[in-house]
């Protein structure tokens, strides 16, 4: 039960007089005893100046209480005034607002930090270090250095975000920022601030952020498609169209060469025939009609067989711990892409002659490692590509990486996860 001031003054009073009663009559008991001063004079000089005492004293005493449990009562009131206005202001703007003061080390908070992070007032005894043990220890370390930094500085504010854990061994993400007050020698002596619970604020900007990413990458999945599907289109204008006009074009000069022989019928054909040839090998570049129908393992085969025959290159090709079946399309056309460019960046770049490729995959991603010798300035060249740049941002559209890793002897790994 707790007592009042006024009751602790009216006990003090009470006391008072009930001990000088006791000491008096005990006096006046055991004076007579003595055989000094028995006449009745003396008695009641004695009573009279007893009751004087009892006055003067028991009034000195009242005055001195008086005042002092007004005193108290006015730092009380002030102190309920500050806790109602600290209250309100954390109704008004729903955050927990805390009042530290550096010199006692005491710290005072509303209801709302104990309604945040359910702790009762008994549980938050010691106050400094229940709020460094409880910040979450990834962000402890950061969190108490740059107080002390902001303190040490001269400034007057501090903020900071970080997790802070509940009773229920949970993390809250907190908003902290405090009002450092100052003495005369920039010494820091107190400070005032609120904590705002920013949980769900934080996981909706993260849910808004996933979901912007997944539409870009659909986006970019429906244009990297779209592109693909126009080079179908190109190339079957040019197989069907072109190719077949050519094709026509040179049966007739074949007919007209046949009863007119002439070196220039000879010369336009043959260059006629070149060119047949070129766009042919456009078309393939373009779109692969063997990726369409037989898949990733055929389409880089062809591709392979296609670089032996133009170039002198040695190139093994791996695919023991690959399972197509077990890979998306659009990965797959991917790692054909990424194959496809950089088989001609590392041939027209550089004068390696030994070139290995090992792709595998899993349930979950599918991996390519491309290996190949190179010095640092092909490498270099090979790296600022613009493909290389392009590749790179498709491949972040499938949660994919690419990164060139250097071995000994000059030699390189292009290393791609989709």
């Amino acid at each position: 039960m707790k007592i009042s001031s006024d009751s602790y003054q009216r006990f003090i009073m009470i006391g008072y007089l009930v001990f000088i009663i006791l000491a008096s009559a005990i006096f006046f008991y055991l004076f007579p005893l003595t055989g000094i001063g028995t006449n009745n004079f003396f008695k009641k000089q004695f009573l009279f100046q007893t009751i004087w005492l009892i006055i003067s004293t028991g009034s000195f005493l009242f005055i001195v209480t008086y005042f002092l449990n007004k005193k108290l009562n006015e730092e009380k009131i002030a102190t309920n005034e500050t806790i109602h206005r600290y209250e309100a202001l954390g109704n008004a703007t729903n955050d927990a607002i805390w009042d530290y003061d550096i010199q006692t080390e005491k710290i005072f908070y509303n209801d709302r930090l104990l309604s945040i992070f359910g702790y009762t007032r008994e549980e938050l005894a010691d106050n400094t270090n229940w709020w460094e043990n409880n910040i979450h220890p990834e962000d402890r370390e950061r969190v108490i250095q740059r107080m002390n930094t902001t303190l040490e500085s001269g400034k007057t504010n501090w903020e900071d975000e970080y997790r802070f854990r509940c009773k229920d061994g949970n993390y809250k993400i907190v908003y902290d920022r405090s009002y450092i007050m100052r003495n005369q020698q920039n010494k820091p002596i107190r400070l005032i601030g609120a904590m705002k619970d920013v949980t769900k604020l934080r996981s909706l900007e993260q849910e808004l952020i996933s979901q912007q990413l997944k539409n870009k990458n659909k986006l970019g999945k429906k244009i990297i498609l779209s592109h693909e599907n126009e080079r179908k289109r190109i190339k079957d204008d040019l197989h069907e169209d072109v190719n077949q006009i050519l094709a026509s074009i040179k049966l007739f000069m074949n007919d007209l060469k046949s009863e007119h022989p002439d070196e220039t019928l000879t010369a336009s054909l043959h260059y006629l025939d070149d060119a047949i040839k070129k766009i042919k090998k456009i078309s393939n570049t373009l779109s692969s009609s063997t990726f369409e129908f037989f898949g990733l393992t055929e389409a880089v085969y062809e591709l392979i067989t296609n670089y032996k025959n133009d170039a002198v290159v040695t190139i093994d090709f791996n695919t023991e711990a690959f399972d197509e079946d077990n890979t998306d399309k659009e990965v797959s056309l991917l790692i054909y892409r990424i194959i496809e460019n950089k088989l001609k960046s590392i041939i027209e770049n550089t004068n390696t002659k030994n070139i290995t490729i090992d792709l595998s995959n899993s349930s979950k991603q599918a991996n390519l490692r491309m290996s190949f010798e190179s010095d640092d300035k092909n490498i270099r060249t090979i790296q600022d590509d613009s493909a290389m740049i392009d590749i790179t941002s498709k491949l972040e559209m499938y949660e994919g990486t690419m990164k060139i890793i250097p071995a000994a002897n000059s030699n390189y790994t292009i290393e791609v996860i989709v």
